[in-house]
């Protein structure tokens, strides 16, 4: 009996002991392969042999991404590394001068890449070059990363563009870097504090260069949106998704800019979240040869005699102010740009009896509808002409036919215009009335009101059996916020610009969609 329970206890301490053994060697091997982005991860006993009689130096600030400056923030001495929210892995590897000794210095938080992230963690490493060596800080973030140096100060400035990204259908890390111009962009936002920015990418020889940001088409031009008068930072957002949820069921869908979100450097300061945008041009609205682009600027109405004016210009002024441009295309003969146009306005503006005979063919007549619901559903208020951009496609017999697309939607959802700086020049609006001057819509109404009815409230219906309801909505803001909350830029973005008072909470907003829709569905009601 004796000799049976020395075996047992034999073998249970012999268990014990592999055990104990097997973990500690698990444990030394997962302390030996603990390396993140390419850099060893030590600890506070190897950190103190490496700095022993070493003198410490200034932060060094040229950490590099695939021969990139990392972004910098130089007020809290803080690098900005750009990382995947699908992945637990750390993407991408850091680069350092080859005689530099780059480490991290041992923390939990490592083990946790979707906390430390929405955190904000700071994480700290150490640069050990020869006798010396420099400590610094690295926060990661769950956006792309834009960066511009050169001077802000609101000329067209020679800069140079970064930008830090994982493409989230190679799953790799993604850098680029140009030569660029930018400047402040907007008539009213170039008071803001947070400015919008418009960037063109250069080669050394001042080409043009085009790059897909963000996995968007290539092009040479970009916007950055601030979303600084926008306290959720959805609003343009979710209006594109109405937009483009509304042309998902034409025939001929007219397209619009689309937005991606990123978090923006200049000179080293951080400037927030942003959106970066795709411009409307020839290729983001598939023009060929023969088509014409034009932006409406204000509020003007061009008479004959400004078109005649400026026939030579690429500018329309009215009472001195810029009211349209011409997009596309850029060289044209003197005074063909604005003849396809002043057809439109004949029609419209000009003439007071409409020969409403051949409408189908110089209009859309569902995409007239559609932009004009997409103002009443958003209550876009400055968007009714102003903020448009309109589109002449020439057709097999040689005319043209007219559509036009939304643009510059921060004055959507309950956000109105105010005059007063205090709140960002914005007050936030129920609404129950409609607007009653987007003259085309109208127009047609008053030529044909039998077909517009029925066509209208088709639409409506289809509208609010699929996308258009409170709950769609809402859950549809929700996802797009979602991803910035995730990412830790919107509370960064939160503690840079307090004056935004940006707001987590959307239930204003979701409540405001389910007052504006029943306006709308009593009034789709009444029409006959």
């Amino acid at each position: 009996m004796y000799l049976k329970r020395n075996y047992y206890i034999k073998i249970i301490l012999l268990f014990f002991t592999i055990s104990v053994l097997a973990g500690t060697f698990i444990y030394f091997e997962k302390e030996e392969a603990m390396v993140v982005m390419g850099v060893k991860v030590i600890d506070k006993d190897f950190y103190e042999q490496l700095i022993k009689d070493k003198v410490q130096m200034t932060v060094d600030e040229n950490l590099q991404m695939q021969g990139i400056k990392l972004p910098y923030n130089e007020s809290e001495g803080v690098y900005y590394i750009s990382q995947s929210l699908e992945s637990d892995e750390w993407n991408g590897k850091i680069e350092v001068n080859e005689e530099n000794q780059f480490y991290w210095l041992k923390d939990k938080m490592f083990d946790d890449k979707k906390r430390a992230i929405q955190n904000g963690h700071i994480f700290s490493y150490i640069v050990v070059s020869g006798d010396t060596y420099a400590e610094g800080k690295v926060v990661f973030t769950g956006l792309p990363v834009i960066c511009l140096d050169g001077p802000d100060d609101g000329e067209n400035r020679l800069s140079q563009f970064s930008i830090f990204w994982i493409n989230e259908d190679t799953k790799h890390y993604e850098t680029f870097q140009s030569i660029s111009m930018y400047h402040q962009r907007g008539a009213g936002s170039v008071l803001f504090n947070k400015g919008n920015y418009k960037i063109s990418l250069l080669d050394e020889s001042g080409n043009s260069v085009k790059y897909g940001v963000l996995g968007m088409q290539k092009d040479d031009d970009w916007k950055l949106n601030s979303l600084y008068t926008d306290s959720s930072n959805v609003r343009d957002q979710l209006s594109y998704y109405l937009w483009d949820k509304m042309n998902e069921l034409e025939d001929e869908p007219v397209l619009s800019s689309s937005m991606k979100y990123c978090e923006v450097f200049i000179n080293n300061e951080y400037m927030g979240l942003y959106g970066v945008m795709v411009p409307i041009n020839r290729k983001s609205m598939n023009l060929k040869e023969g088509d014409y682009l034009y932006k409406v600027r204000s509020w003007g109405i061009p008479s004959v005699d400004d078109f005649e004016y400026f026939s030579e210009d690429d500018d329309v002024w009215v009472d001195h102010i810029m009211t349209l441009t011409c997009k596309y295309p850029f060289e044209i003969g003197k005074g063909e740009q604005w003849k396809p146009l002043m057809d439109y306005y004949q029609l419209f503006y000009w003439d007071e009896e409409k020969d409403v005979s051949n409408m189908e063919q110089l209009v859309d007549i569902d995409n007239i509808i559609d932009y004009y619901w997409f103002c009443q559903i958003t209550y876009a208020n400055d968007n009714r002409w102003k903020n448009a951009y309109y589109i002449m496609k020439e057709q097999k017999n040689g005319k043209f036919k007219f559509y036009k697309t939304v643009w510059d939607l921060n004055y959507t959802w309950g956000d109105n215009f105010s005059d007063n700086p205090q709140t960002l020049w914005t007050d936030f609006q129920y609404h129950d009335d409609l607007f009653r001057d987007i003259v085309d819509y109208e127009t047609l109404m008053q030529m044909d009101k039998d077909y517009m009815v029925e066509r209208t409230q088709e639409k409506w219906k289809t509208w609010r059996d699929t996308f258009l309801n409170t709950d769609s909505l809402t859950s549809t803001a929700k996802e797009i916020m979602q991803p910035l909350i995730d990412s830790g830029a919107w509370d960064r973005n939160a503690r840079r610009w307090p004056e935004s008072e940006n707001s987590k909470d959307i239930t204003e907003m979701s409540n405001w969609i389910d007052y504006r829709l029943n306006v709308l569905d009593q009034y789709i009601d009444s029409l006959e």
